[in-house]
């Protein structure tokens, strides 16, 4: 599973000097096989928030009725599994509603993303009145 994950980073121009910040996976393919404790938004992790908890609420998130994609944006490459402290989510959603779906994973900031500025996602990708939001925890 990593091998596969580090694959698709490979794919998509690798993670090497000079670093770029548009490495884009699925959810399933950063969690899959992760039992990296603080391999994602490490600052946020505790004994009961774990990269396995937010595994779950980033399905049941992915599961809403209007939300189109949630993605991870890799941030670093460790050698025991690839970090990340920000994800992309597609939807009709505002941002409060998006700070309430982590529930105690309380995310630092949303803000929304203008894809033709950031170039991250294609506009193409999104349905109709899909907008994209960043969410990171510091």
């Amino acid at each position: 599973m990593k091998k596969d994950l580090l694959e698709k980073i490979e794919k998509q121009g690798g993670f090497k000097p000079p670093y770029s910040m548009d490495i884009l996976v699925s959810i399933e393919d950063f969690f899959e096989g992760n039992n990296a404790a603080g391999s994602f938004a490490a600052n946020a992790c505790t004994e009961n928030l774990d990269v396995h908890e937010f595994y779950e609420i980033l399905k049941g998130i992915k599961l809403k009725e209007n939300v189109f994609e949630v993605w991870i944006l890799i941030c670093d490459i460790d050698e025991e599994w690839p970090y990340s402290d920000t994800i992309y989510i597609s939807t009709t959603a505002n941002e409060d509603d998006i700070y309430k779906w982590f529930g105690y994973g309380f995310p630092s900031e949303v803000w929304k993303v203008d894809c033709k500025e950031c170039g991250l996602i294609q506009t193409l990708e999104l349905k109709n009145g899909f907008r994209v939001f960043g969410v990171w925890w510091d």
